[in-house]
């Protein structure tokens, strides 16, 4: 069974044959070596076949994992709208069991207080989160500002004028099928 040559060793084995055809004056060893260089040529072209097999593969591959994110995503939706109706549902029923206990408590050093079945509930007040009135009005030593970098702004004026002692923009190999 003969051994299948990789696309480096092909292209290596390409030049080879190609280098001594041109250098070689006997008629009859040029000839074997140009079919050689046919058949290296045909195993290339297979090559190229079957990565362009493996690229549309990799492209539908892609294509899946995007419609099961799509999929997931709609799932994920309807688990945080289950949520948030449930989270809305706990708080109604804070807000009632506290009504409950404030009609029927009993008050005790300002928190009103009912014991059932071994468990006590208890209302008391404490603080809640902050709400800014006046914002213009807040000490400077309350206040942070935030230094965020125009990545794309940057970028452009890098390509524009090239590279500078704080930012560079490589050149990056890409590859484009038609």
């Amino acid at each position: 069974m003969e051994k299948k040559l990789t696309s480096y060793e092909l292209l290596d084995n390409y030049f080879d044959v190609h280098l001594d055809m041109q250098m070689e004056d006997d008629e009859t060893k040029k000839e074997e070596l140009e079919q050689q260089l046919v058949t290296i040529e045909q195993a290339i072209s297979q090559k190229v076949d079957n990565i362009e097999h493996v690229m549309v593969e990799k492209k539908l591959g892609i294509e899946q994992i995007k419609s099961q994110i799509k999929a997931y995503q709609y799932f994920v939706t309807l688990l945080k709208n289950r949520l948030k109706s449930f989270e809305k549902g706990s708080e109604r029923l804070d807000q009632l069991v506290m009504m409950l206990i404030e009609n029927i408590g009993e008050l005790k050093d300002g928190k009103i207080t009912i014991e059932r079945n071994g468990f006590k509930y208890t209302v008391y007040e404490s603080p809640g989160s902050l709400t800014v009135t006046n914002q213009d009005a807040i000490p400077p030593e309350y206040t942070r500002i935030n230094v965020e970098l125009d990545k794309a702004k940057l970028r452009k004026y890098i390509i524009q004028h090239g590279d500078t002692e704080y930012a560079i923009v490589p050149k990056m190999k890409r590859l484009k099928i038609t």
